[in-house]
């Protein structure tokens, strides 16, 4: 027992530690943090902490989503159109500089093909005979 004690008395201080060091956060080589991995609601309070206006609910910016791809640049509002854009969401200028995140609307896919009208001659439609 007096063994079991020892060593949680060399190894709670190291805890402790770990509690009380906040976490490192990856940076690039511009010293800016990185983006990808982290979740998209912490992305966006660093773009606010960046001068973006932002206004969204949390039933649109969902805890799960994670950033997959690092943005390119440096602009914030670019930034942040980049790593919307995965998620199906879009940014909307709103009055007095506020951005809206919203629900992009569903892309529709239309067939390059000309489209031809149905002719029931050419479908192998015979007529019966009486």
């Amino acid at each position: 027992m007096t063994t079991l004690r020892a060593a949680m008395a060399r190894v709670a201080p190291a805890g402790l530690l770990a509690l009380l060091v906040p976490p490192v956060e990856a940076v690039d080589e511009d010293g800016s943090p990185r983006i990808r991995g982290r979740p998209l609601s912490a992305v966006l309070v660093q773009l606010r902490a960046r001068g973006l206006n932002l206004i969204y609910s949390s039933a649109v910016v969902l805890p799960e989503l994670v950033v997959a791809d690092e943005p390119q640049g440096t602009d914030p509002r670019a930034i942040l159109d980049q790593i919307l854009a995965p998620f199906g969401l879009q940014a909307q200028d709103a009055a007095s500089g506020a951005i809206l995140i919203v629900r992009a609307p569903p892309r529709v896919w239309r067939d390059p093909r000309p489209c031809h009208r149905f002719d029931s001659r050419h479908a192998g439609l015979r007529r019966r005979a009486d």
